[in-house]
């Protein structure tokens, strides 16, 4: 028997947005301890020879999940991006196959969980409001709700792994046990990549949740120009 998501949700009497937000997180996280006994328990010493493969993977599933993130307009589907970079990250925790690289594994799992099932409560909670899971939606969401922009801020800022939220904890430690394991490459190709996409979809989302329209633009050749528009109400509101 096939039942729907939104009988579920209500004979358990779960809002089906809520229950998409734990759906959307929970499996990744059973499926990365599956991983993590298979692989550490179940291969044994025969793990070894898996490591440049392991951390082959790593990289790529960081680069792609950044580099597709950043174009996306669908919220959802920015967060289901970013959640296949966020793989890529654990995987270098596993690729170093050490006993501190492991906890940081874990760790980093916990934070990506509350981090991920909070963005996705946020982004149900606006798509509800405004009919939409379009980033525009967004726009002036600190004037309409600041609970919920600053609750946003706090998820995506964990999960950007900006200092001194939890999910920056989570990514230095994954880095600090691919450099003890001289995986030097994974390890700067690792924060090279969360740099840029912080520093691309960070000025895009602060942009949104305070109003203002981000346009990027630019030629071959000429260079590029990053332009902020601000709404008069919410220059207004700063002087």
């Amino acid at each position: 028997m096939i039942c729907s998501l939104e009988s579920i949700a209500t004979f358990t009497n779960i809002s089906p947005g809520y229950a998409r937000a734990w759906l959307a997180v929970a499996p990744k996280a059973a499926g990365f301890i599956a991983i993590i006994r298979l692989y550490v328990e179940g291969v044994g010493a025969a793990a070894l020879v898996w490591m440049p493969v392991v951390a082959a993977v790593a990289g790529m599933t960081i680069i792609t999940g950044n580099l597709m993130a950043i174009p996306q307009h669908n919220i959802k589907r920015l967060l289901a991006y970013s959640g296949i970079a966020h793989i890529g990250y654990m995987l270098v925790g596993l690729a170093a196959l050490t006993a501190n690289g492991i906890a940081m594994v874990l760790f980093y799992l916990i934070a990506y969980l509350f981090g991920n099932m909070g963005a996705f409560m946020v982004v149900e909670a606006v798509a509800r409001s405004e009919q939409s899971d379009n980033i525009d939606a967004y726009k002036g969401l600190a004037q309409r709700s600041p609970l919920l922009a600053l609750a946003m801020l706090v998820f995506l800022l964990s999960l950007g792994g900006i200092p001194f939220v939890a999910g920056f904890w989570a990514k230095l430690f994954i880095f600090k046990a691919a450099i003890d394991q001289h995986m030097y490459a994974l390890a700067i190709v690792g924060a090279v990549l969360t740099i840029v996409s912080i520093g691309l979809l960070g000025m895009r989302e602060r942009a949104q949740l305070i109003g203002a329209k981000l346009s990027i633009s630019g030629r071959p050749g000429k260079g590029t120009a990053v332009v902020v528009t601000v709404p008069a109400s919410v220059a207004r509101g700063r002087e």
